[in-house]
């Protein structure tokens, strides 16, 4: 059964009275999950930071954070110390990232937090992320049209991954943000984690399919927000990020299998220039893990024959 902890404290007021609503988007009151499995939320690599910013004491140029919701995908509970404005919830049914950012969305908006700030258990945000985020929002409020998504730069073992652009045929490769009314070849997107989306347009958008309910999800947002031709802006500095599929070690099976069956809901089923792209890009996988992961290899030659792995 799902467990829900909230602490005693109430949200805050979106607005002040007789404020038009919006016009804190300088400001921009943000709401923070972060996601956990596996490992003991207290041990989340950005939890103390966010504590830090829930007392108010993340510096002066930081926006306000409405909550913090811990999001535990574990099969047993393991509650973390209580805190004003720290709310634990137990998914054991593991929802993965789907179920953790719906339940973000609907309490971002019951408290007026105009942002989702994503989080994942290993994700390690700089000790001033919180004031560059408050940074990112004014210079953001400065150009009329608010931004639909905030991004920092994401490394995984000193290399860049995220933001990158995202082919019609689901390869990704590191790429720095669109300059405002550019396009350039495939769509812009992001690793989610580190990231803010508006909450209006996040609510828009989702819920998300359930192919998505762990893998590629990201990419589908991004997607979602370039087809309805929001713009994304950045937040200069960068996190650091432990990105399984990046790793170069095999993943399991299970989670491999996933994977695929993800990037085949998101390739959808295209023309047929993009189709053989893309199954050309899992032959050379299955080649790849050919040796070191057989298991592996066998579910991407079946995925790269049009059967499901």
């Amino acid at each position: 059964m799902d467990q829900d902890l909230p602490v005693s404290a109430p949200a805050r007021p979106a607005t002040s009275p007789g404020s038009v609503p919006g016009d804190e988007s300088a400001r921009g009151r943000v709401h923070a999950v972060i996601v956990t499995y596996g490992r003991e939320p207290e041990r989340a690599a950005a939890l103390p930071l966010l504590r830090d910013w829930l007392r108010g004491a993340a510096g002066a140029a930081a926006p306000p954070l409405a909550e913090v919701l811990v999001w535990d995908n574990s099969p047993t509970a393991e509650c973390p110390a209580q805190q004003a404005g720290l709310v634990y919830r137990h998914d054991p049914s593991n929802g993965g990232t789907r179920a953790a950012y719906a339940s973000a969305a609907a309490r971002a908006s019951a408290c007026g937090a105009d942002w989702v700030l994503f989080l994942d258990q290993d994700t390690e945000p700089p000790a001033d992320f919180p004031e560059r985020i408050g940074r990112a929002l004014r210079d953001a409020a400065g150009r009329g049209v608010p931004p639909a998504a905030l991004v920092p730069r994401v490394v995984h073992d000193a290399r860049l991954v995220s933001p990158a652009r995202i082919t019609a045929s689901g390869a990704v490769r590191p790429a720095p943000l669109p300059e405002a009314g550019t396009r350039g070849a495939g769509a812009p997107t992001a690793i989610s984690s580190g990231a803010l989306l508006r909450t209006d347009v996040l609510t828009a958008i989702l819920p998300a399919p359930a192919d998505f309910w762990l893998d590629y999800l990201d990419h589908w947002l991004f997607r979602s927000l370039h087809e309805r031709g929001c713009t994304i802006a950045p937040i200069d500095c960068e996190l650091r990020h432990s990105l399984s599929v990046a790793s170069g070690e095999p993943l399991s099976p299970a989670r491999f299998a996933n994977v695929l069956r993800a990037e085949r809901a998101f390739v959808g089923r295209p023309g047929p220039v993009t189709e053989l792209a893309y199954r050309l890009r899992l032959a050379v996988r299955a080649l790849r893990w050919s040796r070191r992961a057989p298991e592996l290899s066998r579910l991407a030659w079946r995925a790269a024959l049009g059967a499901r792995p």
